[in-house]
C-alpha cells in the first residue's frame, strides 16, 4: 500500500514537473532580446540611463509585445558591438535598422526588414553666424560616438576632415559653441529636443543647408525571426492611430 502511495505521489510529481518546464519553455518562447543603441540622452528616440532604456522606441516596441503576447527584453550596446551580436545571432532584433547602415558588414547576412517606422534627417548643425558654409570650410566635425557621417568618410579618410567625437551632444555644442568644431553631425530630431530642453531657444544654431545631409526612415530587423516582422507590419497597419499618438507624444509625428 505504502509503495502504491509512493508510486503515485512520484507520478503527480512528475506531472507538475513536466508542466512547470512546459510552461517555463512556453514563457522562453515568448521572450525576445531586442539590441538598441547605448546612447545616454538620444531623444526623442531613446534614452539609457540607469540601465533602463526608455523613449519612442520602447514604447512603440512594447505595445507591439504586449499587443502579441510578447516579452521584449533591451539589450543596450555601443554601436560596432551591436552589429557584431545582431549578426552572430546573439540578440534577436536591432532596432532602429536600415539597410542601407553598416550594407559591407551585412554582406553574406539574410536580414529582414519591418516596413518604416519613422522618417529621419541626419545633417551638419553649424552656428547661423557663420551661414552659408561650404564644405571645402567644414575641417573638423563633430559627433556622438558611433555615429557613420556617411557623406563625409573620404573627406575623413583623405584627413582633410578631422573628426571629434564624444558620448553625447551636449559637449558638442560648447566645441562648436567656442569655435573648437565647424559643425556637429547628428539627428536633427536629437538635436531640436536637445536644444529645446537644455538651451535658450535663442541659441542661434541650425541644420546647414549648403551641405551634404542624409535622409531615410528607421526600421525593426531581424535574421531570425521573418515572421514577428510580418506581424509587427500588420500591427502597424492596424493601429495607425495608436502609433501615431505615440509618436506626437515624442515629437516625431
Amino acid at each position: 500500500m505504502k509503495l502504491q502511495t509512493f508510486l503515485y505521489a512520484l507520478a503527480c510529481y512528475s506531472l507538475i514537473f513536466a508542466s512547470s518546464l512546459a510552461s517555463a519553455k512556453s514563457e522562453d518562447a515568448k521572450r525576445f532580446v531586442v539590441g538598441v543603441q547605448n546612447f545616454n540622452d538620444y531623444s526623442p528616440y531613446s534614452s539609457f540611463v540607469n540601465n533602463t532604456y526608455s523613449g519612442f522606441n520602447r514604447e512603440l516596441l512594447d505595445a507591439f509585445a504586449q499587443d502579441y503576447g510578447y516579452e521584449f527584453v533591451y539589450m543596450a550596446l555601443p554601436i560596432k558591438r551591436l552589429y557584431r551580436q545582431f549578426l552572430d545571432g546573439t540578440v534577436d532584433f536591432k532596432y532602429p535598422d536600415n539597410a542601407i547602415w553598416s550594407a559591407t558588414q551585412k554582406e553574406g547576412h539574410n536580414i529582414l526588414y519591418s516596413d518604416p517606422i519613422v522618417s529621419f534627417v541626419d545633417g551638419v548643425i553649424v552656428l547661423n553666424k557663420n551661414k552659408p558654409i561650404q564644405r571645402d570650410e567644414l575641417n573638423k566635425l563633430g559627433m556622438i560616438a558611433g555615429f557613420t557621417p556617411s557623406p563625409y568618410l573620404k573627406d575623413i579618410d583623405s584627413k582633410r576632415l578631422e573628426v571629434f567625437e564624444t558620448r553625447s551632444l551636449e559637449p558638442l555644442i560648447k566645441m562648436l559653441t567656442t569655435g573648437r568644431i565647424d559643425g556637429i553631425y547628428t539627428n536633427l530630431a536629437v538635436m531640436r529636443n536637445h536644444v529645446s530642453h537644455h538651451h535658450d531657444q535663442t541659441t542661434l544654431m541650425s541644420m546647414s543647408q549648403t551641405l551634404p545631409h542624409v535622409t531615410g526612415t528607421r526600421h525593426l530587423s531581424t535574421k531570425l525571426h521573418p515572421g514577428m516582422i510580418v506581424e509587427f507590419n500588420q500591427f502597424l497597419k492596424q493601429n495607425r492611430k495608436l502609433v501615431n499618438e505615440i509618436k506626437q507624444k515624442h515629437g516625431l509625428l
